[in-house]
């Protein structure tokens, strides 16, 4: 890591230990969106290619997962809803924060020298998602079982009946 790096990853620390409520409702949020991976889920639930986002804002980021993202493994996205893109040093504070709590397989996004992604940073988890979650994922793209002819477009209301049964953290919600 250049100088340059490290004195901006010093600072955004610096200016986030200020703000030691934000720093641990972030690392609960992340925490809790890797346990929701293999948390087990009822029968019929379903969860969308979207995953859940959290309700709560982090100094204009808001986080998201999907249990099965690139590479099939769970992908826990960082979005910067103000302000300017993701730096480095705020891509590196969070996927620091993830592995405290799962292996990380990869990241993208942010400003890591593509610009495709200024506003997002994606991590990938190493480990997939539990079973249950694949079982609600499926479900979802398999579509309506009832009116296979319209299969994920159907509008008789099975994907809000499964979608119901989806048991999420309290701080997240169901896209």
């Amino acid at each position: 890591m250049t100088k340059t790096k490290t004195k901006e990853v010093r600072d955004f620390l610096w200016s986030m230990a200020h703000k030691k409520s934000f720093v641990s409702r972030l690392s609960n949020c992340i925490k809790d969106a890797v346990l929701w991976m293999n948390r087990p889920q009822p029968f019929g639930a379903l969860v969308s290619a979207s995953g859940i986002r959290c309700k709560d804002t982090f100094a204009g980021f808001s986080i998201g997962c999907t249990p099965k993202g690139f590479g099939n493994t769970p992908v826990i996205v960082f979005m910067k809803l103000k302000g300017p893109p993701i730096s480095p040093a705020e891509s590196y504070c969070l996927v620091n924060m993830v592995r405290e709590h799962a292996e990380v397989a990869e990241t993208w996004g942010g400003q890591d020298g593509s610009k495709k992604w200024p506003c997002c940073f994606a991590v990938r988890l190493s480990d997939p998602a539990g079973l249950d979650m694949l079982r609600s994922l499926n479900g979802y793209f398999t579509g309506c079982t009832d009116h296979p002819e319209t299969a994920m477009l159907c509008n008789c209301g099975w994907y809000e009946k499964g979608k119901k049964k989806l048991i999420v953290p309290s701080k997240f919600k169901k896209i």
